[in-house]
């Protein structure tokens, strides 16, 4: 349903996305994960036809994103970072216009509008300003937005965004069960958690390259035991020196002045003689952690720091 062939992007010569090549089956939800600015809203924006591809191919729902794009839209629905609502008109509003925009019967429009409204819980403000909803509030029209026309491919950028726990859950529950009938999902965000429990795949994405792509069990599977984490006093050498010929030890990164982080193999076996190789160098242990991997340390492993994410909108 959507096919990237060395897909990039430049903005004045420099790369903002660079050279991807990915597939997203009929069904899939498939996550592109990263930090702010890492080119996630870039290759949605790319394959939303809302920006040129300036080298290689995007195919979306059969249709060629450069050649076709009235096509493509027809098919997609697309949840931007920042929504598409109008402040100035009530729910129902907006999703009237959207339906007749996209061809539907008032008919249509109604039963779809009741359903979606049931669904994201949105019933009892239908018919007030979106001036006066919450962030959370306006989030759920803008999904509602997106999918009153049941398209066939549905983007979403960071479509969590200004939910409260809850209704986070409720939102990851209800996407699984489009993607169980058929709707293909790529969705971008910096949460590691967020794409672990959603996405069937994942594309890990870090200044415009793509660094990994697998399922999320198979990536936090590719580390190697488990995850130690230090917190050690003040030194003045790294803590790698120590542990270089430990073979259970791999991928050792200074996550700040005093924080390291590293996978060791059969942690409970090895980890007091990492103590006593640090000690006896005269490094001071105060803290550490030994926790299962995550995506967020799949993430380090593949690119040598820890992601940077903010609650800016992404610009590249």
């Amino acid at each position: 349903m959507i096919t990237l062939d060395h897909v990039s992007r430049f903005y004045k010569e420099v790369p903002a996305v660079e050279d991807l090549t990915f597939r997203v089956e009929k069904g899939e939800i498939f996550g592109l994960l990263g930090p702010s600015g890492a080119g996630k809203t870039t290759t949605i924006r790319l394959l939303t036809t809302l920006l040129p591809v300036q080298s290689g191919s995007a195919q979306v729902a059969g249709h060629d994103v450069t050649k076709a794009g009235k096509q493509v839209r027809a098919n997609i629905g697309y949840i931007s970072q920042t929504g598409s609502s109008d402040r100035t008109r009530t729910g129902r509003a907006n999703l009237r216009l959207i339906g007749r925009l996209y061809g539907l019967s008032d008919a249509a429009i109604k039963t779809r509008t009741a359903s979606l409204a049931t669904i994201l819980q949105i019933t009892d403000i239908l018919d007030r300003r979106v001036s006066t909803y919450s962030g959370g509030q306006k989030r759920r029209l803008d999904i509602a937005l997106g999918l009153l026309h049941q398209p066939t491919v549905l983007f979403m950028d960071e479509p969590t965004t200004g939910l409260d726990p809850q209704n986070r859950k409720d939102l990851l529950q209800y996407l699984k069960k489009l993607a169980g009938n058929g709707l293909t999902i790529l969705f971008t965000t910096h949460l590691m958690d967020e794409a672990d429990v959603l996405a069937d795949r994942v594309s890990i994405i870090d200044q415009g390259k793509i660094v990994a792509l697998d399922t999320p069990d198979h990536l936090k599977q590719s580390l190697q035991g488990d995850i130690l984490t230090l917190s050690i006093g003040a030194h003045d050498q790294t803590v790698a020196s120590p542990l270089d010929d430990l073979p259970y030890i791999r991928n050792v990164h200074q996550l700040s002045a005093e924080d390291f982080r590293m996978e060791i193999a059969d942690s409970a076996a090895n980890v007091p003689e990492v103590f006593q190789r640090l000690t006896i160098a005269g490094l001071t242990i105060h803290s550490f952690s030994i926790t299962k991997p995550t995506l967020n340390d799949v993430f380090i492993a593949r690119t040598g720091h820890a992601p940077i994410t903010s609650d800016t909108q992404e610009t590249k």
